[in-house]
């Protein structure tokens, strides 16, 4: 999962450690950046999905 997490861009690594390290709630980190909640809720969106293709990608290397 870390190695994942250093091939995502910073802003979408950010973003997942805000949420879920230093557990801020998704209007904290729109208030943090001042964008709209949605924005950041599109953006956690899309990087739970990147990140989720990139460990597939990372699993099925380590299992071949």
């Amino acid at each position: 999962m870390l190695e994942g997490l250093s091939i995502l861009d910073e802003r979408k690594r950010a973003t997942l450690h805000l949420f879920y390290a230093e557990e801020l709630t998704v209007a904290e980190i729109a208030g943090r950046r001042r964008q709209s909640a949605s924005a950041v809720k599109m953006e956690l969106l899309r990087a739970r999905r990147e990140l989720s293709g990139i460990v597939r990608k990372l699993l099925n290397k380590k299992s071949q």
